[in-house]
């Protein structure tokens, strides 16, 4: 996953930790002058949340 591009935006630097809801990456925000912020990514099960009847 280093290297990789997300959005367009978020250059992935390293990978900081991960955990039952996702991962967590250092990245670099393309969009505010190469900023480094965190980037988490939610696994799909996460995401898609049953919804109740």
């Amino acid at each position: 996953m280093l290297g990789t591009v997300i959005n367009a935006r978020y250059e992935v630097l390293e990978k900081v930790g991960s955990g039952g809801m996702g991962s967590v990456y250092r990245v670099r925000d393309r969009d505010h002058e190469g900023r480094e912020v965190a980037l988490k990514l939610l696994t799909p099960q996460d995401v898609l949340w049953p919804v109740p009847p």
